[in-house]
């Protein structure tokens, strides 16, 4: 609490002090000139200590109206300090002292709350020892010593913990409410490691449980229905698709992007819109396709894949070995005797919006060359060089490639050889061979030198390596065949089952009353019931001729006794139903009663020391199973299909 009385008269007083100080300086100055300059020296101290003093309690008033009670503290005891104590000062010093004391008992009041107890009895003792008379400081010295305001066990570790799992509990209920389960799991436990006994972060926990088991409900009864769905669809039958219309050209022969379908593309597509040559050699003419192709390709979004790659090969030169043959090898070498293909002249030629394939062709009818196209470059050769070099391309062929083959080679072809061991005498038709694909691929007209191979593997894949104009062969015979409407069939099988048991048994029951085997002393009988099925009296007869048999109780519902087949299960109790369906149709799971089996013919003996009763019980059965399937499967012609019939 503020002194403003007080201070206004400490202030007064101060002011006062001062202005009588010139004075009395001035008067002593006949004294001498050193005691006047001291004096003004001291007083200019202290009115300085009092500005700075005043400074220090206006900021500590700040700190203490804005609640931050250490900051006042420590800005009136700095203004205490600086003010001289000197009773010319003494309004002033015991208004800054009061200003202390206040603020040392707001002070004191937070530490007393978050369990600081040293720390306040420190900074009351010293409020105390500055204004002995004060009762505030006082009164909260006491509140420390009272037990039912202050508690002794409050620590301020144990207040960090608390504001520690508030923190944790509310940060739990956000994640909670933004669905965040598992995260909203992690503060309460944090918050339970830290307050073991806390019922908050419990209950906090059980409603997560709670909200996961709903969800965990909804996704049982998602599983179960998706479960059954599956179970439900697993008895559609499957209708057969219809066999689409396969286009004409579809699944030949593709190359790769670099292949020989790409450059012919290429060749085909881009076009030239103008071409004057006139007296140009095959080179520059070359030249100037090849760089015009670069800039007239749009098929090739990479720049560095752009344009036709184009080559002039000279012809092979060939030597005939003679006896001089070594010694004219290098005269050989230095005098080629055969025309280079890019020094030959291109006359005239003017065309516009030609395609590049076309240009060529024209290029190469006048200069008496043939260009063929390769994976990676369009090759120009004389046009009588018969050597030709050697490719390998792969082609896409049908399934039944091999049997087209054998057939369009006249059907009656012999085989491959047959097996040497067989019976030379047996008319049965023998198995053949099949011929190698390079030799049907003879039969059909296609020629195969020396380093040159064919092979067909299992998915439909023919690898050849011929020279280019044998692949082209090759590849209208694929195309051929391709282009013809593949056929498919349709294989339905039927499988039946049947199977029938026959089950005739017979069971009988036995009542034996006591009887005597030797002088009273030693009889003979029934056993009990114990843990079989039990029987009643319903189940036998009694009385017999009006005799009544011991053991065959007379109340309706009683279960008889002296029964020597107990311990043998009949009816129900031998033959349980199926344990889910029984569950099932048995909603109330109660016990299932266990009947025996009926009686279908009865003898009883009676006789003067005991009775004998026989029930015979029968159980006639027929179980039979007719099991059909009739799986389908469409297949095309020449490729393997399999029909599986599985029962789990």
């Amino acid at each position: 609490m503020y002194r403003p009385v007080r201070l206004a008269a400490a202030i007064l007083a101060s002011s006062s002090s001062l202005a009588l100080l010139p004075c009395s300086a001035l008067a002593g100055e006949s004294g001498g000139v050193g005691y006047s300059s001291l004096a003004d020296r001291e007083m200019a101290r202290r009115q300085q200590a009092v500005f700075e003093g005043d400074r220090l309690l206006n900021e500590g008033r700040d700190a203490y109206a804005k609640g931050d009670y250490q900051q006042a503290v420590d800005k009136y005891s700095a203004a205490l300090s600086t003010v001289p104590d000197a009773p010319v000062f003494a309004d002033r010093r015991q208004a800054y002292a009061a200003h202390l004391s206040d603020a040392s008992v707001a002070l004191a009041m937070q530490h007393r709350k978050v369990g600081k107890y040293d720390e306040a009895r420190t900074l009351l003792n010293n409020a105390l020892a500055t204004d002995p008379q004060n009762g505030n400081v006082k009164r909260e010295l006491e509140y420390l010593d009272d037990p039912i305001r202050t508690n002794p066990a409050l620590t301020y570790e144990h207040t960090q913990n608390v504001d520690q799992v508030r923190r944790h509990l509310y940060t739990a209920e956000g994640h909670f409410n933004l669905g965040t389960f598992d995260a909203a799991k992690r503060e309460y436990e944090n918050a339970l490691r830290i307050d073991p006994y806390n019922s908050a972060a419990r209950r906090g926990l059980e409603r997560i449980a709670s909200a996961r088991s709903d969800y965990y409900r909804a996704a049982y009864d998602h599983t179960r229905g998706e479960l059954l769905a599956q179970v439900d669809a697993a008895w559609e039958l499957t209708v057969p698709a219809e066999s689409p219309d396969v286009p004409i050209g579809a699944g030949g022969p593709r190359e790769e992007s670099s292949g020989v379908m790409y450059i012919t593309e290429k060749l085909r597509r881009i076009i030239i819109p103008r071409i004057d040559f006139e007296d140009t050699t095959v080179e520059e003419a070359i030249d100037f396709l090849r760089m015009r192709s670069a800039e007239l390709d749009n098929l090739e979004p990479d720049p560095a894949r752009k344009g036709v790659n184009f080559v002039v090969r000279r012809p092979r030169v060939t030597v005939t070995a003679t006896p001089d043959a070594g010694l004219d090898a290098g005269a050989a070498e230095a005098l080629p005797t055969v025309a280079d293909p890019g020094s030959l002249r291109v006359r005239e030629l003017r065309v516009r919006n030609v395609p590049l394939s076309v240009a060529l062709k024209y290029i190469c009818d006048q200069t008496k060359l043939r260009y063929k196209v390769d994976d990676f470059a369009v090759t120009l050769v004389p046009l009588a060089e018969s050597a030709e070099d050697i490719f390998t391309r792969t082609f896409t062929v049908p399934p039944d490639f091999q049997s087209l083959l054998e057939t369009s080679a006249g059907g009656s072809s012999e085989g491959g050889a047959v097996d040497p061991f067989a019976d030379s005498s047996s008319t049965a038709p023998k198995i053949q061979a099949r011929k190698p694909i390079i030799e049907l691929l003879r039969n059909a007209g296609i020629t195969f030198g020396e380093g040159t191979s064919a092979t067909l593997s299992a998915n439909g894949v023919l690898l050849v390596t011929n020279t280019p104009s044998e692949l082209d062969k090759i590849e209208q015979l694929v195309t051929t065949f391709i282009t013809q409407q593949p056929k498919q069939v349709k294989i339905t099988s039927k499988f039946v089952e049947i199977s029938q048991e026959n089950t005739d048994e017979l069971g009988f029951d036995w009542i034996i009353s006591p009887f005597g085997l030797s002088a009273n002393h030693l009889f003979g009988g029934g056993g009990t019931i114990g843990n079989g099925v039990s029987r009643t009296n319903a189940d036998f007869i009694n009385p017999v001729n009006f005799s009544t048999i011991p053991g065959i109780p007379t109340n309706i519902g009683q279960n008889v006794s002296n029964i020597a087949t107990g311990g043998l299960r009949s009816g129900d109790g031998a033959i349980a139903g199926n344990s889910i369906d029984a569950v099932l149709n048995n909603p109330n799971r109660t016990a299932q009663q266990a009947n025996v089996a009926p009686g279908i013919l009865s003898l009883t003996g009676l006789f003067t020391d005991g009775q004998v009763q026989m029930i015979m019980r029968g159980l006639a059965q027929k179980k039979g199973v007719d099991l059909m399937t009739a799986p389908s499967i469409t297949a095309r012609s020449g490729q393997k299909a399999t029909i599986e019939v599985i029962r789990e």
